[in-house]
């Protein structure tokens, strides 16, 4: 199976995020393997702050999560 499944998505049920990822900078091969075996990771953006969850689909594209903001 490629990626995270419909029914972690459907239930909440995503892992936590393994791997930081930088905006503006390419995805490692070692970090879009991870994410293939149903792995997630944490974006950040120019200032350092999470900006969004990564997970790839069980169809093979990338997804984004934003998360919630105070």
């Amino acid at each position: 199976m490629i990626g995270v499944s419909i029914g972690q998505l459907l239930t909440g049920t995503i892992p936590d995020p393994r791997h930081k990822l930088n905006w503006g900078e390419d995805i490692p091969p070692h970090i879009m393997e991870a994410l293939r075996s149903g792995e997630t990771a944490m974006l950040y953006d120019e200032d350092g702050n999470e900006h969004s969850i990564i997970l790839m689909d069980t169809y093979g594209q990338l997804r984004e999560k934003m998360v919630g903001r105070c």
